[in-house]
């Protein structure tokens, strides 16, 4: 009698008769991934744990990138080919006078028109 009560009461759980109740979208949220990621860091596992709680790295799956020789590469990363060369001075007293007089000369010209 307990039995029958007790498959009664699991088989009501489970969705009336023992069947399944499928769900309608897979859980697709962070918190569940497919295995390939860490859940916080986002990143590929790059090893195994070990049994005492360590870590072993396999270099299989390590990123191995490879970077050209750049040391002669004349062009420089996102610069166009066609851009002006420019020259910078380098300030010192006199050029800082300079700056400070054009920029209080155009904020007065701008106050009075």
């Amino acid at each position: 009698m307990l039995r029958g009560v007790f498959q009664l009461v699991t088989g009501v759980t489970r969705g009336l008769g023992g069947r399944k109740v499928h769900r309608r979208f897979p859980n697709v949220d962070e918190k569940h991934p497919k295995g390939k990621f860490f859940q916080e860091s986002k990143q590929k596992k790059f090893g195994a744990r070990t049994r005492r709680s360590g870590f072993l790295i396999q270099w299989s799956k390590v990123p191995n990138i490879v970077v050209p020789d750049l040391r002669d590469f004349e062009l420089k990363p996102y610069v166009s080919e066609k851009a002006p060369k420019m020259f910078t001075p380098p300030l010192d007293s006199s050029t800082a006078k300079i700056t400070e007089r054009v920029i209080s000369d155009s904020a007065t010209s701008h106050q009075s028109s």
